[in-house]
């Protein structure tokens, strides 16, 4: 099935690393007080609970004081509460720290603690939390968004997520693989992230395990524009506004590109799709990850089980732009250079008034969410849309491979 790209979403979002001055130990003594002291009360367990994907990305079941949530599973994150939870849970501040995103903007949060959340029958206690305002991604994500599961809870236990079956197996014993899987040692950074190494192009660097990224790679362009992956040819350039994280978003300059070879830890991967950002992080997303039909985190041994074998992810298809609502609009946010749309002439900023000569001039939420499901695999589209000069134009486009 070909995939519509909608989002480039980096949900990144950790701890600012600190150095060793008397102020930074005393804030690495807090984090491990309020952050790293969660703990499952269950012994001798293995749960296993259902996942939900969307856009690529994870969604579970979190219960707390009897009442069901939807939490995003994010290895790449600290464990984040929605402003209105916390509210709703009158949760006292406990501590305030600075977290980074996957753009880099850094800013001082309040965190709290959760005293139990229970997932499947396993009770997780102490849990340090931090509150954010979560309502523009729950809009955009077309799903209720009421917490993110972090590091900082995840690292108490194993974990295996189980991509075929589409189930989380979590225990306080040992989980080992099915069959024959390699073994990728990590390190965590200041919030409890896995950091693998990954080698391309005469670099060698650390990069992020991060299930919050919907993409299989992404890249600093500063990183991949100075290394010999550059000469590749498969590249191609877009622009606009299609990146979604945790402190918003901008208009950037992306490329996506397909790498001959990427080595992650000694493991050699052939032809694996990268999208090349300003983003000064490099991730490893879950677009990657659900090449393999299940991944078992031991932070203990701090080492990742990836089986021996794998399905290559599908190619990427594209219409040549990317839609995204807006203050009850759908603008195109997003242009790929060189794609029929942008030679047709529809430019950022447009509103599309209809869609295979449905109205959507005036659209809600809900109903954008059933449209896009609805036009997400159609390999071609009808379009009128409203330029900025208040006229109006028709487009016709068809559904393209992206890299070839």
């Amino acid at each position: 099935m070909t995939r519509y790209i909608l989002l480039f979403i980096s949900l990144f979002l950790a701890l600012k690393t600190f150095g060793q001055s008397k102020e930074d130990k005393i804030k690495i003594a807090n984090r491990d007080k309020y952050l790293f002291s969660v703990t499952a009360e269950n012994k001798n367990f293995v749960e296993t609970i259902p996942f939900t994907l969307v856009n690529n990305l994870m969604f579970i079941t979190a219960q707390i004081d009897g009442i069901n949530y939807n939490f995003l599973f994010d290895t790449g994150a600290v464990t984040i509460l929605s402003t209105k939870l916390q509210e709703k849970l009158q949760l006292k501040e406990a501590i305030r720290n600075t977290l980074v995103d996957a753009s880099g903007k850094e800013q001082t949060e309040k965190f709290y603690t959760l005293p139990v959340l229970k997932l499947g029958a396993v009770n997780f206690s102490n849990i340090g939390a931090a509150a954010m305002d979560l309502s523009k991604m729950s809009e955009q994500f077309c799903t209720p968004i009421d917490g993110i599961i972090g590091a900082n809870l995840m690292r108490s236990c194993y974990w295996k997520i189980d991509y075929k079956n589409k189930v989380l197996i979590f225990s306080d014993k040992k989980i080992k693989p099915a069959g024959k899987a390699y073994e990728l040692p990590f390190e965590e950074n200041f919030s409890g992230t896995p950091l693998v190494k990954l080698f391309f192009g005469n670099y060698n660097f650390q990069t992020l395990f991060d299930t919050g990224n919907n993409q299989s790679f992404n890249f600093p362009d500063s990183l991949y524009f100075k290394s010999s992956a550059s000469k590749n040819k498969v590249v191609q350039r877009g622009s606009g506004n299609t990146e979604f994280t945790l402190y918003g978003n901008k208009n950037i300059v992306n490329h996506a590109a397909i790498l001959d070879s990427i080595t992650i830890g000694t493991r050699l991967f052939k032809r694996q799709v990268v999208r090349v950002s300003p983003s000064p992080l490099p991730l490893l997303g879950n677009k990657f990850l659900m090449q393999f039909d299940e991944v078992i985190i031991d932070w203990k041994k701090h080492l990742i089980h990836l089986p021996s074998e794998y399905h290559p992810e599908e190619p990427l298809k594209t219409l040549g732009f990317d839609p995204l609502l807006a203050d009850g609009k759908v603008v195109v946010s997003y242009i790929w250079d060189e794609s029929e749309a942008q030679k047709q002439g529809l430019q950022l900023g447009d509103t599309i008034i209809a869609i295979d000569g449905q109205s959507i001039d005036s659209i809600t939420p809900e109903q954008w969410c059933v449209l896009r499901e609805v036009v997400r695999n159609k390999p071609a589209l009808k379009l009128k849309v409203r330029k900025k000069d208040a006229t109006e134009a028709f487009y016709e486009l068809n559904r393209y491979t992206l890299l070839e």
